[in-house]
């Protein structure tokens, strides 16, 4: 069944264009992934596999640019270039979110778009992407930011600031349509402050999207930490030698680790460290563990590749046991069959709220 956000989802995206826009700019997310779920349900309908599929489609179309940017980018051989592209395949946070009625998926898809933009010179697909991420999640600014701040380090870099003065031009709209129209909230009461266990995770978190209890996920989780760590101290490592990887190594570490590092940051006074919003990041991480397999030697890039796939494999089949969404369709069906016409439903949880009303 849906949970209550993939709900809220179509309940908003059942709205007319222009409500949908006022409702965007009074929530905690921009409206173009709920004006494309607008037209997709008009065409698919509203069940949850048509809404859902959208997300999957975002899902493919990643990995599409992620073969890209391994051909194009990383000059990756062949012979690698499609198990590396089954690390992505695989990935827990974006399967995940590939199955979800949100925007996270699309995120993903529009992020790495524009990191493959901006790292081949290709300045209009680099804006147009870069402008469609700000208008999906609120997040992707730092991603953007990301690149901005790695502009500023490489100043021989052949890209030029007007890109980026196009991008904020672009999306000033939106910007001043919510100053205008947004509503008063009760904050993201969802968020937790991060602890240190959060903190020392985080490149695990990144790869996984762990937002659970730590026993069910510690193998494959602490794993694939470990793992992180040893490819930022491999990047680290050509960065401060100022060879000839340094720059790949440079712009692979600040889009894997820059908006994580900055939510933690301002987490320390309101908390937004909250893993699906940069789930773009485990793009830019799992790319940066290609980049480090790719200089071992073919026995230790074997051996720590299989590693790595049994670690995201284990992760997966813990999170099919542990994650699965309460069956609200069921407990709603058994209701309709008593329920008369002038009785009202009584919601306990205002969570599920929007997911009673859509199966209802």
């Amino acid at each position: 069944s849906f949970w209550r956000d993939e709900a809220f989802s179509y309940l908003l995206a059942q709205k007319d264009v222009w409500q949908i826009l006022i409702s965007s700019a009074k929530d905690f997310s921009p409206p173009l992934y709920y004006l494309l779920l607008h037209f997709w349900m008009r065409i698919f309908g509203s069940s949850e596999i048509a809404l859902r599929s959208v997300s999957l489609i975002f899902f493919y179309a990643t990995i599409y640019m992620v073969d890209h940017l391994l051909i194009d980018v990383l000059k990756i051989k062949t012979k690698w270039r499609f198990a590396y592209l089954l690390l992505f395949a695989i990935n827990p946070f974006l399967i995940y979110y590939s199955s979800e009625a949100r925007m996270y998926s699309m995120s993903v898809f529009l992020v790495t778009a524009s990191w493959y933009g901006y790292l081949t010179g290709k300045k209009k697909f680099h804006v147009i992407f870069s402008v469609l991420s700000l208008y999906t999640h609120y997040f992707a600014v730092l991603a953007l930011a990301s690149q901005f701040f790695f502009h500023y380090m490489q100043k021989r870099h052949k890209f030029s600031i007007k890109s980026f003065v196009w991008i904020a031009v672009l999306f000033a709209p939106w910007l001043a349509f919510t100053l205008i129209h947004h509503g008063s909230t009760d904050g993201s009461f969802w968020i937790m402050e991060p602890s240190l266990k959060t903190i020392w995770l985080t490149p695990g978190i990144i790869l996984t999207g762990f937002e659970n209890s730590l026993r069910l996920y510690s193998i494959p989780l602490q794993g694939l930490t470990l793992i992180g760590y040893g490819a930022i101290f491999l990047a680290i490592r050509n960065f401060l030698k100022k060879n000839d990887k340094k720059e790949i190594s440079t712009y692979l570490l600040l889009w894997a680790l820059m908006p994580a590092v900055v939510a933690l940051v301002v987490s320390l006074f309101k908390p937004v460290f909250l893993p699906r919003y940069f789930i773009f990041s485990a793009t830019g991480l799992s790319l940066l563990l290609i980049y480090s397999l790719d200089q071992l030697k073919p026995l230790a890039r074997l051996g720590l590749y299989t590693l790595i796939i049994v670690f995201l494999l284990q992760y997966n089949m813990a999170q099919v046991e542990h994650r699965k969404k309460g069956d609200v369709r069921s407990l709603v069906k058994k209701i309709k069959l008593s329920i008369a016409p002038e009785d009202a439903i009584f919601v306990e949880d205002e969570l599920d709220f929007h997911t009673v009303q859509y199966y209802f």
